[in-house]
């Protein structure tokens, strides 16, 4: 009888935190997208573009930082927060030009603006996620 190795997971809590920021990004996403419909598909689908570009982007800091955080020293969490963060900014920067690229035609001002509004207020609730943890400790 032969024992697998365990593999190596991040702590409960960081993996749980990442999934209740994807879960809350989520939720504002839909809402702003059907808050948007009531001004026509294009503005639903400029919402759901928007947040779900901040979602990705949050899902890959989330990753890289657990990945890289391993070691658990100091440095090591440094360098990973550091690199999750350019992670981070390469898929926001990689999401809106293939935004532009694809929607962006379909996409007339005002979609523009729900497209950037849902997107920040998408990460107001990833921020607001860790300062409600903070408050609560």
């Amino acid at each position: 009888m032969s024992v697998m190795p365990r593999a190596e997971f991040p702590p409960v809590g960081r993996g749980a935190l990442l999934v209740r920021v994807a879960i809350l990004q989520l939720a504002v996403t839909t809402s702003c997208a059907l808050i948007a419909l009531c001004w026509g598909r294009g503005a639903a689908l400029a919402a759901l573009l928007g947040g779900m570009n901040a979602l990705a982007s949050s899902v890959v800091f989330g990753l890289i930082a657990l990945v890289c955080a391993r070691g658990r020293s100091q440095r090591a969490v440094l360098t990973a927060f550091f690199l999750g963060e350019a992670g981070k900014f390469l898929a926001v920067a990689i999401g809106f030009v293939l935004i532009f690229h694809v929607a962006g035609s379909g996409l007339s001002r005002g979609n523009t603006l729900v497209l950037f509004g849902v997107f920040t207020a998408t990460l107001v609730a990833q921020g607001a996620v860790a300062t409600l943890r903070k408050s609560a400790r």
